[in-house]
């Protein structure tokens, strides 16, 4: 029988040496940024609260799953974290994105400005092209993914149907808060990463129980929303009061 336990090791060891070579190839290649804003960045309030929100927001999309756990079973969990992790990974090209232009980000300063309005209108463009192809091809693709997950997974065709609208709100969201996390102010986006945890949490004590694990994935979705709602209402409010 499979090893459950040694699996999970072998992810842990794998992660470990990834994480050390990444580390080790950025130091040999990449340039030190000439970043103006560089020192601002480096100095501890700013790096705690930037560490601070990467933690909150990692922790933010994995609290889903204990909940559906608490709420259901340990199979039905097992459908939606298969699920939930698939159409996560359609969300990958949203972050990297953002990363690869944090140095920009980070170059505009605290001040939100008309700079970072143009970074929004053009990348939220992008964002929404990819992300109606996303829609697109996770309603083409799961009646042939719960095929190639196997038997026991047939439930998990209707939530890829409900979570592919969740890779563009999340895509959004990501984009907004983006902004609020580089011009120091990444609480606040910690702020709408708890929220939106929250509102999934409550959401599913009433979805849930009436619909299974489908009812965990329009969870999910409502969150996202609201949570995308939140962070867009937050930083226009950052942006009036930062003139």
């Amino acid at each position: 029988a499979p090893d459950v336990g040694a699996f999970a090791l072998w992810v842990l060891l794998a992660m470990a040496a990834a994480c050390v070579l990444a580390i080790l190839l950025a130091c040999a290649w990449l340039p030190w940024p000439a970043c103006p804003r560089l020192r601002a960045v480096l100095t501890p309030d700013y790096s705690v609260a930037y560490a601070g929100s990467n933690l909150v927001n990692s922790l933010a999309g994995e609290a889903d799953k204990l909940a559906v756990y608490r709420l259901t079973s340990a199979d039905q969990t097992g459908i939606y974290s298969a699920t939930t992790r698939i159409m996560a990974a359609f969300a990958i090209p949203f972050g990297a994105l953002i990363q690869s232009r944090s140095h920009h980000l980070f170059a505009l300063g605290t001040a939100i400005g008309p700079g970072h309005m143009q970074f929004l209108r053009r990348y939220a463009m992008g964002f929404a092209g990819y992300g109606v192809i996303c829609v697109l091809v996770s309603l083409l693709a799961a009646p042939y993914l719960v095929r190639w997950l196997g038997p026991g997974f047939e439930a998990g065709g209707a939530l890829v149907a409900i979570l592919a609208f969740w890779v563009p709100l999340n895509g959004f969201r990501q984009l907004v808060g983006s902004l609020l996390t580089t011009s120091d102010r990444a609480w606040r986006r910690s702020f709408s990463d708890i929220l939106t945890t929250g509102v999934f949490v409550v959401a599913a004590l009433v979805l849930v129980p009436a619909n299974g694990v489908t009812g965990a994935a329009e969870a999910k979705l409502a969150a996202e929303f609201i949570g995308l709602m939140a962070t867009f209402l937050i930083f226009m409010h950052a942006r009036k009061t930062s003139r």
